[in-house]
């Protein structure tokens, strides 16, 4: 089985998605899921 994403493998990719997910909330008025944060992370780990 493989091992799931962990946040803390990926620190500074799961802050980025936290400050992205800061901004949308401000900017957009809008929730965003921690499931969301995670999926951004996914693809900013890939990214990197």
């Amino acid at each position: 089985m493989r091992k799931l994403l962990n946040t803390k493998d990926y620190p500074r990719e799961y802050k980025c998605a936290e400050s992205i997910h800061s901004y949308v909330a401000d900017i957009a008025e809008v929730t965003i899921t921690e499931e969301e944060v995670l999926y951004l992370m996914i693809h900013l780990v890939r990214l990197g």
